[in-house]
């Protein structure tokens, strides 16, 4: 849809951005979510993207999201709080831009991180990403800064087997810190 909408929350199931649409307000998942980025088209979210928790503190709902033969389609999420809390986050293509404003993280997964094409921005105070699970980049064009933490904070491993990522920090924190292993098998990679 073209207009705007105030907040919303998506129950499991595939949703279609066939058209350029801001949705002003949070998303709430209360699914396992696909979400089809067509080509010229960009939903802006003035809101996060949040997700319940479980006891042990895991986002409880998943997402996919899936560009077309172009990979132009884009998905805009700017807050001031953590922007896109996920348990697994499948990336398939398209152009993802994460702003929070200084303030949060700016992509958050408990889960599974896999990319596999595409372009994400992500940009955080307290940190670009948070990997709590494994990260793993196929593919892709993945940059991520942070003003106040680490560009890439990773509890698990992270794998480069393609693609680019580039993790900086402006407050001379690390670039990527990650706690586990970091294997880079193919790819570029600077921090």
């Amino acid at each position: 849809r073209s207009s705007s909408v105030t907040g919303v929350t998506w129950e499991a199931g595939t949703y279609l951005v066939n058209a350029n649409a801001t949705i002003e307000g949070n998303v709430t998942l209360a699914g396992n979510v696909n979400l089809i980025l067509c080509d010229g088209a960009t939903l802006t979210i003035n809101g996060i993207i949040e997700n319940p928790q479980d006891a042990e503190y895991n986002y409880t709902h998943s997402m996919n999201i899936y560009g077309q033969s172009g990979s132009t389609g884009g998905l805009n999420v700017v807050a001031s709080d953590i922007n896109v809390q996920i348990h697994n986050l499948n990336f398939h293509g398209g152009v993802i831009t994460v702003t929070d404003g200084g303030v949060m993280q700016g992509i958050e997964t408990t889960g599974r991180f896999n990319i596999y094409h595409g372009t994400i921005n992500a940009a955080g105070g307290a940190g670009g990403v948070i990997s709590l699970g494994n990260m793993f980049v196929y593919g892709g064009s993945v940059t991520v800064t942070s003003t106040n933490s680490d560009g890439i904070y990773a509890n698990n491993n992270v794998t480069i087997s393609g693609g680019t990522v580039k993790a900086t920090s402006t407050d001379a924190q690390n670039g990527m810190n990650i706690l586990c292993d970091l294997n880079v098998n193919r790819g570029i990679t600077t921090a």
